[in-house]
């Protein structure tokens, strides 16, 4: 497999999981990762689509700093 298709593969997630990943970012990251979540969310309002790098930085938050994902007491 190559590299673009392994990209790309990863990189695919509905949209209700995104918008839904988003949300909780918003919600619980820290101040940068709340922007990039909320930059998502009107990004999406705005074009009704993502785009595979947008997803991928998405992901990598999820996979590299799931604390900003976590709900605070």
């Amino acid at each position: 497999m190559d590299t673009f298709t392994k990209l790309f593969m990863e990189a695919k997630m509905s949209t209700s999981e995104i918008l839904s990943a988003c949300k909780s970012l918003v919600k619980n990251g820290d101040e940068k990762a709340s922007k990039f979540g909320q930059g998502l969310i009107d990004f999406y309002d705005k074009n009704q689509s993502f785009t595979p790098d947008q997803v991928s930085g998405l992901q990598n938050i999820m996979k590299n700093a799931s604390f900003q994902m976590a709900k605070k007491d």
